[in-house]
């Protein structure tokens, strides 16, 4: 196995240029996001040892409200940016890209204010009749003014993504990450607070955020000064294409945080904290998919948009191959160890294996598909996307209300499940059927294409 993956990379290596500063450029992601990873379960680990189930259950419903506020602040503008960032760039001239990034900016600070506002006004009724619990509403308060920060900073890192500054973004995505380790580690060991958990996320993401502003700017400014502006995006263009991809990433959210929120609106916070740490083991594999699509999503649109439909093609296609031999044995060994990896966080997190093993079926299925959601953003098929992720939404909805009340966390993982094999077959009829080929990859069943 590992003798044919080398050979298929050295051939595309030299064979192929869009091919070789994919897998170049996946590499640097890829190192990045280990790291990013490793930190990560180092923070989850610390919390769950030191802070317990519910502690683990709190900042999982944090980052979940953050994530559905995020949404209506960014009104698919992180998606929008990674498309328009290449288009500029081989339409136009670099200098445009400046133009287009400070117009973003502006719109996502006036829509996160908004959306901050509003999440601080009804705190008190999430909390005592979604959440059923009143305690919360500090940290929910402290999560609305930071929708702002967070807002900004996924846009910003979508600008570097935009502009291919591979080292930098792979940097950027994983400092959080590590810094929030750092951070939590020196305070649990050295100034132990009963809520150091959530101080720790709060301040990573602070200095992210800030750090990722002016990188963004620099970037584009430094463009800018080298070629004049040929050409000025309005508002309402960019809103009119950003729009349909909004509604895509709101149910991009609903069916990866549903199932979160509504076990802790019909369970309890230790149960959302035991499938929070079955959920990320279950999604360790997302680091090599982010790798390889940080690389690819520009490449789509670049080649797309340059007319080059066959190159596209084989970059889809090869990236969905080269996706799925790295992440199998990661698969395989979460499947083999995942109740002794389980068990490190705490015995009472072993009652997860069971929705681990369902996670992990629908997350074979989702690397086996390939990159459907960027590949028909970036395709200029967001409506389409639209489309299949509202029905795949609600399908989700509709499965976690009726399957966790009856079967708890393995309701919500069977839900999940699903869902994401749904939305990836009609993804892939629709490729299958405009572009007349599939991106998928199963070996030994899947035709060479």
């Amino acid at each position: 196995m590992i003798a044919g993956i080398r050979k298929f990379l050295l051939d595309k290596i030299n064979t192929d240029t869009h091919i070789r500063e994919m897998i170049q450029g996946a590499g640097l992601t890829f190192m990045a996001k280990v790291v990013g990873v490793l930190a990560g379960l180092g923070t989850s680990l610390i919390v769950a040892r030191f802070y317990g189930t519910e502690m683990v259950g709190v900042l999982a419903i944090i980052n979940s409200v953050m994530g559905i506020c995020i949404v209506f602040s960014l009104m698919g503008m992180d998606v929008a940016v990674l498309r328009l960032v290449p288009e500029y760039m081989q339409k136009y001239s670099a200098s445009s890209v400046g133009c287009l990034h400070r117009k973003m900016v502006l719109i996502v600070i006036c829509l996160a204010l908004i959306t901050s506002g509003v999440l601080m006004l009804f705190s008190p009724l999430l909390c005592r009749y979604i959440f059923h619990n009143t305690s919360m509403h500090f940290f929910i308060t402290i999560t609305a003014v930071f929708v702002v920060v967070k807002s900004l900073s996924i846009l910003n890192i979508q600008v570097i993504w935009g502009l291919q500054k591979i080292k930098i973004y792979a940097l950027m995505h994983s400092f959080p990450f590590i810094l929030n380790f750092l951070i939590i580690a020196v305070l649990t060991f050295l100034l132990y607070r009963e809520n150091n958990p959530v101080y720790a996320l709060f301040s990573s993401i602070l200095i992210t955020s800030g750090v990722l502003f002016f990188l963004s700017f620099y970037l584009t400014g430094k463009m800018e000064s080298k070629s004049r502006v040929d050409y000025r995006v309005s508002y309402n263009s960019i809103i009119e294409l950003s729009f349909p991809m909004f509604l895509t990433s709101a149910i991009f959210v609903i069916i990866y945080q549903a199932d979160t929120l509504m076990i802790g609106i019909f369970r309890t916070e230790s149960e959302v904290g035991i499938y929070t740490i079955a959920l990320k083991l279950a999604v360790l594999t997302n680091f090599v998919l982010i790798s390889v699509q940080s690389i690819a999503a520009p490449k789509f649109s670049q080649l797309y948009h340059g007319g080059e439909l066959e190159q596209l093609k084989k970059v889809a296609q090869d990236s969905t191959r080269v996706a799925f031999w790295i992440i199998l044995p990661i698969l395989l060994i979460s499947l083999v160890f995942g109740y002794r990896i389980l068990g490190m966080f705490g015995q009472e997190f072993t009652a997860g294996y069971i929705a681990l093993l369902i996670l992990l079926a629908g997350q074979f299925v989702n690397v086996a598909a390939g990159a459907v959601n960027i590949f028909l953003d970036m395709t200029g098929h967001e409506k389409t996307l639209r489309n299949i992720m509202v029905f795949a939404g609600l399908l989700n909805i509709v499965l976690n209300g009726i399957l966790i009340p009856i079967y708890h966390i393995n309701g919500a993982a069977i839900a999940t499940m699903i869902t994401g094999i749904t939305w990836n077959v009609m993804g892939q009829q629709y490729i299958k059927k405009h572009f007349g080929y599939s991106i998928t990859y199963i070996p030994w069943i899947t035709r060479e294409r």
